[in-house]
């Protein structure tokens, strides 16, 4: 893989790690109702 593909995959990567963290924050503080995977 060309390097700026392997960028572009780690930004993806880090980016959906960060929704997951603020998700499992969110659904930790009641605000997001119904059943959420933390893993």
């Amino acid at each position: 893989m060309k390097k700026e593909q392997l960028i572009d995959l780690y930004y993806q990567m880090v980016l959906i790690r960060r929704v997951e963290e603020r998700g499992a924050e969110l659904y930790q503080a009641g605000k997001i109702g119904g059943f959420m995977h933390l893993y």
